[in-house]
């Protein structure tokens, strides 16, 4: 038997079905989880000191917090080696702000104690402080901007690389590689959201969004099981998501998961199991650090509304697209070259509805002739219809 480890985050406002959401993660060989967990914590902290652990990457697309960390972590240990530049930029954004007016030094000076103690300051205060030195000095706030997104993009980027050059390449006539990326959307863009609403416009928003949440992740959670269950052989897997209250207000912990895994059907030879949910805190796995990264990484290819001048956006092209920004592939090698990536909504009922099927002479037409709404992305239609014809 296979023992996995399969890390998952989430992306976007389920709340709000305009925006794009995902689930998205990575499932490894549990021994490679364990051999390569420490030395994962020790690369992201050697390019980070200046930031508190766990890295929130969603923080770390805001350029004032890059100067604050700087500043923090040179007041306290003045021979801490930072990112080239970051010193002389960081103390000029500091000294800008400071200068700004008292409201936003007090703020200054809240944030750097905060930082100071392994703490991350309130997003929205790093939010507004970013915006107030981007008025006080605009030329100041680019750079300091280039030289964060640069840093963090070039560390992770090569980071990916490296993992996939060691660990991505699948083993002959099997989908399965030792690390590999796994995801769900949904497409059309708040389906979910708005065809529960249409079907019972009394539930409250609240509860919309959470079955949409459940819906995107059990999408994710699907995908790794049919892929355990097309490469044959017996498979575990366990679950790792971070204890926290969730993007809708749902507690996210272990009786939740474990709910939600008995809704995965797995094939003989494959089980789905949740390992203890941890806090998202100092103690936390430092892949579901990594999974935080993906999934804002991933969230624009796998939510993209095209245009009509767009170029199609296929299976291929959003191969090409995730492999250039997080390293890893979206398709698995032949024979089957289907998606580790899934989609909720209609997408996934044509898969389900022939999942199992013996009858394949019954399934084809279906597979054929299935309806999209309008607005499903080629690439979802894709997928779905390989899915398809692969579990009859």
């Amino acid at each position: 038997m296979t023992s996995w480890s399969l890390f998952v985050d989430e992306s976007g406002n389920f709340g709000k079905a305009s925006d794009g959401v995902i689930v998205a993660g990575l499932l490894i060989e549990t021994r490679l989880m364990e051999e390569e967990g420490n030395s994962l914590r020790e690369f992201l902290q050697r390019y980070f000191p200046y930031l508190p652990w766990p890295l929130h990457f969603a923080y770390l697309g805001i350029p004032v917090l890059h100067a604050l960390g700087a500043a923090a972590m040179m007041a306290g240990n003045p021979n801490t080696h930072l990112p080239k530049g970051l010193e002389h930029w960081a103390l000029q954004a500091v000294n800008a702000l400071k200068n700004a007016n008292p409201q936003v030094a007090k703020q200054v000076l809240e944030c750097l104690e905060q930082l100071a103690s392994n703490s991350y300051p309130d997003f929205n205060v790093l939010k507004r402080l970013d915006k107030a030195l981007r008025r006080s000095d605009q030329r100041l706030h680019e750079q300091l901007r280039n030289l964060a997104n640069t840093h963090v993009k070039m560390q992770l980027l090569g980071y990916l690389h490296e993992l996939q050059r060691q660990f991505g390449a699948s083993s002959n006539n099997t989908p399965l590689s030792p690390m590999q990326l796994v995801a769900a959307s949904e497409i059309p863009r708040g389906w979910l959201y708005n065809d529960r609403l249409h079907r019972d416009p009394h539930h409250p928003e609240r509860e919309q969004a959470s079955r949409r949440y459940e819906d995107v992740l059990l999408s994710a959670l699907q995908r790794v099981a049919d892929l355990m269950g097309v490469a044959g052989g017996e498979h575990q897997v366990s679950l790792h998501i971070a204890t926290r209250r969730g993007p809708t207000g749902v507690m996210v912990n272990v009786p939740y998961l474990r709910a939600l895994c008995q809704r995965v059907v797995c094939r003989t030879g494959v089980s789905l199991e949740v390992a203890a949910a941890p806090d998202f805190d100092d103690r936390v796995p430092p892949f579901i650090v990594l999974a935080d990264y993906l999934c804002l990484n991933l969230r624009r290819p796998l939510t993209k509304v095209s245009r009509q001048d767009d170029p199609e956006h296929d299976l291929m092209n959003l191969n090409g697209w995730v492999g250039r920004i997080a390293a890893f592939d979206v398709l698995t090698n032949e024979p089957q070259q289907v998606s580790r990536v899934s989609a909720a909504g209609e997408p996934d009922r044509l898969v389900h509805l022939t999942r199992g099927s013996a009858d394949f002479a019954w399934a084809q037409p279906p597979v054929n002739n299935w309806y999209f709404p309008a607005g499903t992305e080629k690439w979802c239609a894709e997928q779905a219809r390989k899915w398809a014809r692969t579990l009859v």
